[in-house]
């Protein structure tokens, strides 16, 4: 009974520390996956440094995955090896876990691959190449409508200087009417400026549109102003500011003589507002975060696996558990029983299980003792009778 009662004792401090180790771990599951639910909250604007956090929850996760792999596989080495040595009850709690195993597990490993198939087709159709072409597209329409707007300045540059070579209107003489016609044309094109300069890169004259504010840009510096006389050909300059974009096209102008020499160049500039600017922005952040983002498609997929299987892998120790936790319950008294009953075979009648149980075992332990009690008066007795007889004689 003192063997009993000191298996026991281990058997309860092994209980607490296996109830701590699962105690710990399922918080830290539900911590973790609510950490990865907030990371894949970010979406396509997680920087590739956060990539650091991902990896660290799938290191997390191995790890409680090996101190839950732990106490499973314990258990089952140690009934494996007690149904080797056949130690009493042994077949009995073996069949009670395989039971309890097979119970559990066969609605797990269905929600199991079924979860793990979902997990992977969502996270296939995240970083689908249609969402990527989606948002390249995307980008593209932006960049495509900046060269279209340089297209539009390029092309009314062109139109104004060719009138303008035509009309001689560089000469000193038309000053007013280069002027006046600057500004009907920047009212008819929509423009945000015209500027005209002269040969020696002295501005003639300009034309503003007093509703946008180009205070914030810069005037074009010497140096390109320089580099468009000296190639005689179109260029494109575009500057931001935060609140929008100024797209400039630099188109020379030339003498109506046949020398036709460069006198002048013309300054088309159209404004693209902060709104569009924006929004392209926002386009190519969200391309650059989703491609980074497309490499840990694996990793998170990874952790996702893994967080399913610490849960399978928690419920199969959890069958395994419940599995001794009966058996102790029917095998313990069993094995008691039959140390007594050999006792009591070899004559030894004053055995007494002390055993506390509110259940049929503890019914059939009860009935035991009470039939030992029943068999150690009865030898009291013969054994009185045996010596009155002897006596008599």
């Amino acid at each position: 009974m003192k063997k009993y009662l000191d298996a026991k004792k281990a058997d309860l401090k092994r209980r607490k520390r296996e109830t701590l180790i699962i105690g710990i771990i399922i918080p830290t599951i539900i911590l973790l996956t609510y950490l990865g639910t907030k990371v894949l909250d970010l979406g396509i604007e997680l920087p590739i440094a956060d990539s650091i956090l991902i990896f660290a929850l799938i290191n997390v996760n191995v790890i409680l995955l090996l101190l839950l792999l732990y106490p499973t596989m314990r258990n089952v080495v140690k009934l494996v090896f007690e149904r080797k040595r056949g130690v009493m009850g042994s077949g009995l709690r073996a069949k009670l876990v395989f039971a309890f195993v097979i119970l559990s597990l066969l609605p797990t490993i269905i929600i199991f691959f079924v979860s793990v198939q979902f997990i992977s087709l969502s996270i296939d159709y995240w970083f689908n190449l249609q969402v990527e072409q989606s948002l390249q597209k995307s980008l593209e329409v932006g960049q495509d409508y900046y060269n279209r707007i340089g297209d539009e300045a390029l092309a009314f540059g062109n139109s104004l200087s060719s009138v303008i070579t035509h009309e001689g209107y560089m000469l000193l003489s038309k000053k007013d009417e280069l002027q006046a016609f600057i500004e009907e044309k920047r009212r008819e094109y929509n423009l945000a400026a015209i500027q005209i300069f002269s040969s020696k890169l002295l501005p003639r004259t300009v034309s503003y549109d007093s509703r946008v504010d180009l205070k914030p840009f810069k005037d074009l510096s010497t140096d390109v102003l320089r580099k468009s006389f000296k190639d005689s050909t179109d260029m494109r300059v575009i500057q931001t500011s935060s609140h929008g974009d100024l797209v400039r096209g630099i188109i020379p102008i030339f003498s109506r003589t046949e020398t036709k020499a460069q006198v002048g160049a013309i300054v088309v500039a159209k404004f693209i507002p902060g709104v569009v600017l924006n929004r392209l922005v926002t386009i190519n952040k969200g391309l650059e975060g989703y491609k980074q983002l497309k490499m840990l498609k694996r990793p998170i997929k990874l952790s996702h696996l893994i967080t399913l299987s610490i849960v399978t892998l928690l419920v199969i120790f959890s069958a395994i558990w419940f599995g001794f936790y009966l058996s102790k319950g029917i095998t313990v008294p069993i094995e008691e029983l039959a140390k007594a009953t050999n006792k009591i075979a070899s004559g030894d009648y004053g055995v007494h299980i002390d055993l506390e149980s509110k259940d049929e075992m503890g019914v059939l332990v009860d009935s035991f003792n009470r039939m030992a009690k029943d068999l150690r008066e009865g030898k009291s007795k013969l054994d009185v009778v045996n010596r009155d007889l002897i006596t008599s004689n």
